[in-house]
Formats: C-alpha cells, structure tokens, sequence
C-alpha cells in the first residue's frame, strides 16, 4: 500500500465504521503488514485489520502511560465509571501525547462506550477540545501504522531480492566479517571496476562470503534486482562426500539463459546468447542490479564469456566466485580470499 494514503482520515472512517458494526472502506486491507499476518480473504483480512490496529492502538496507549509515570493498569475498564476514571487519569499529568492516545482508545476502541461529551467530562475539557484530541491522536496512529508498514515494505522487497539465492550453509560466517565489509565496499564505490572477482582455494568460504553478501545488499533494499547464478558442478555433502549437481550453467548460453529467466525477460528464450544480453542491457541500466556468478572456474570458455558479460558491466555490477584467479582481464577487480586463521578456525 502507499505509505502516502495511509492517513488519519482514513483511519477515522475506518475506526468509525467499526464502531457502527459497518464494513470500513477496503484501503487498509492492501497493507502488506496483513500480508505478514496471514488471511487471504477480504473477510479474513478484515479480522486481522480490526485487531491489529486495536492492538496499535492499546500498545502506544500503555507506552504512553508509562512514559507519564502512570501505575500500569488494563486499557479495558469493564464499567463506564472506571472508564470514565480512567481517562480522568490518563488526563492529568498534563502529557498531550497521553491524552492523545487516550482520547483516541476510548473515543473509538474501548469496548465500554461513553459519548463525546461524558469523555469530555472526565478529561475535564470540553468536548470540542476533546475532539482535538481524538484528531491528535489519528494523526499519532496513522504515523505509527505508516512507520510499520515501511518496515514491512522493506521485509517484503528484502524477500523478493532473496529469492534466487541459495539457502546458507552456514550458521555463522567464521572469519569473513572483514571481508564481507571490504566487498560491500567495493561494490558500492564507483571508482573500483563494476565486476569483481572473490579467488581463493576450494572450500575456503568463497561461496559463503558471496551469499552473505548477497543477503546484507537484499536487506539494504537499493537494488532492484538480484541475480545468482551457480556454474558448480558438484558440492560437498556433510559426510564429505562429492555429489553431482543438476542442470548446472556450463556455457555463455546457459548464462544468458538464466539471467533472462531471473530478471523475468522470458520472452528472450530463444535468441542467441549475444542478442540476449544484448536486449538484457536496458533492462539492467533501468535501476542497479547486482549479478552473482558462483564457481564461474567451472564454466566453459571462460576467454570469450568474461568479454561477453563485460558489456553489461555499464548497467550492472558482477560479482564472480573462482578458484582461478582472473588477472588477465583488467575491467575485474580481485579480492582473494585468504585461509581461516587460527582463531577463526576454532
């Protein structure tokens, strides 16, 4: 949903709607945060809405009073008087975020209903002045609701950008924090050449340090799109036996193919290696991609796939893994990956 719409007058039809036992408008139901809550019919996510914002709205409440230096006590008071008592006491410690969260819970949450102008008689205020808090504290909720909803957007877009990784093998990525760093470095910088290569012996951690890397970048969020393609053959199982891979990419063809497939051009099927990563450039140029080869040692023809992928390096950035170092091409810049030390392999 558009953080932009989410907005107090929208929350007051919605709140109101609620109150009357009326369906509320349906905006709120595309937030992305009831994605994350689960329900997949309009019915169902209207449930979740209901008590989500509720919820909201109780938590900022108790927040608030503790703030203020209130005893904790329940946002449910089961009779009108203690309602009323209530919100006598959440108005009188002279604290216009309490009083606006409170205006707010008992003018359109609360399960015990008082009128406007009983609320106002227990804040002590008039009922027009009571409004100005109720409207305080839509604002307060649609800036709550706001800031969770960017946090979920980012979850979600983080999601979509791991989507062709590979899962970890690993739990915890001994040794490689440094380096982790200096590749994110280097791949954020533009003075540094846009393809880079992580060398280093069999087994070292290149693979690792990649998907770590690539995981950190998804997270951050800036990258339209994620690209991972793996050239290995074979892997290492626990019992440290060598099994086959399926279907790996073995040649510029299977490459072209893949990226095609991953940036969703699968309209390119067909064409000539050349012609598509020719039609993949625009593509690419249109927002920063990031584009991980793995194991590219094992690949066939490595003399005219590094010049091929080179043309594309205007529009994205590569990043390989190899136990073969790539010196000999000078638009790629190394980042060898040295042994555990001591430490780190305890």
């Amino acid at each position: 949903m558009d953080i932009d719409a989410i907005t107090a007058a929208l929350l007051k039809k919605t709140l109101a709607a609620w109150q009357r036992a009326q369906p509320p408008p349906d905006d709120l139901l595309e937030l992305d945060v009831l994605r994350e809550l689960g329900g997949q019919s309009p019915a169902e996510r209207q449930i979740r809405l209901h008590d989500w914002i509720n919820q909201v709205a109780r938590v900022q409440l108790q927040r608030s009073r503790r703030m203020a230096g209130r005893p904790k006590t329940t946002t449910a008071p089961l009779s009108r008087q203690k309602t009323a008592a209530a919100v006598a006491a959440d108005f009188s410690h002279d604290n216009a975020r309490l009083e606006a969260w409170s205006a707010l819970y008992y003018r359109y949450i609360s399960d015990v209903r008082l009128s406007l102008d009983d609320l106002a008689q227990a804040a002590a205020i008039t009922p027009r002045h009571f409004s100005r808090r109720v409207q305080t504290g839509l604002s307060l909720l649609a800036d709550r609701i706001r800031r969770e909803e960017m946090a979920a957007h980012g979850r979600r877009r983080a999601q979509q950008l791991r989507r062709h990784l590979p899962p970890p093998d690993y739990a915890r990525l001994f040794g490689g924090e440094t380096l982790l760093q200096q590749l994110t470095g280097l791949l954020q910088q533009e003075d540094v050449p846009r393809m880079v290569s992580v060398e280093g012996l069999g087994g070292i951690g290149k693979t690792a340090l990649a998907r770590a890397l690539a995981g950190r970048l998804a997270d951050k969020g800036n990258l339209a799109g994620i690209a991972w393609i793996s050239a290995r053959h074979e892997w290492l199982t626990d019992r440290g036996e060598l099994q086959p891979v399926a279907d790996p990419a073995r040649s510029l063809a299977d490459i072209a193919a893949r990226l095609a497939e991953q940036l969703g051009q699968t309209e390119l099927a067909g064409l000539p290696p050349a012609e598509k990563l020719a039609r993949l450039q625009p593509v690419l140029a249109a927002a920063p991609h990031l584009i991980i080869i793995d194991n590219l040692e094992t690949a066939e023809d490595l003399a005219a796939l590094i010049p091929a992928l080179a043309r594309l390096q205007d529009s994205a950035r590569f990043l390989f893994t190899s136990r073969h170092t790539l010196s000999r091409y000078p638009y790629v810049h190394r980042l060898p990956v040295p042994p555990l030390s001591l430490a780190d392999s305890r």
